[in-house]
């Protein structure tokens, strides 16, 4: 009966300890350098310059287009914004839309990348419409 009764402490002694045990890729005391999420890149790659040869012209289509990348994952997706209103949202890349329509003036667009681990990061763009196209 005590060899029974030793051998069942043990046991629970073992599962106890081994349920304690911490992750150390998560980091704690184990692991002073715990591994963090890198978050994604995004740059506005077009249009190049509403100073160019084509400026933008209100009423017309617009294509805005990013480069987006993430240095230790991948690319989910990019949401194009004008102002505060989504415009667009695309999964795959080149990542980009056809559906930005602006009025005269100054516009400022954003685009938000988020990566395969729920991180974003926002890129805007300043935009200046000079003529409304009839």
């Amino acid at each position: 009966m005590k060899k029974h009764l030793f051998f069942s402490s043990l046991v629970f002694l073992a599962l106890s300890f081994s349920a304690c045990k911490k992750d150390k890729t998560q980091g704690g005391a184990d692991n002073p350098n715990p591994t963090t999420n890198q978050k994604p890149v995004v740059t506005f790659t077009g249009p190049v310059s509403p100073l160019e040869a084509d400026p933008i012209v209100g009423g017309v289509d617009t294509k805005l287009t990013v480069s987006a990348s993430d240095p230790d994952g991948s690319i989910v997706k990019v949401k194009f914004y004008s102002g505060t209103s989504k415009i667009y949202e695309d999964v795959t890349a080149p990542y980009e839309t056809n559906t930005f329509n602006a009025g005269i003036g100054t516009v400022t667009c954003y685009a938000d990348a988020f990566d395969n681990s729920g991180d974003s990061t926002r890129a805007s763009l300043i935009l200046t419409v000079n003529s409304i196209n009839k």
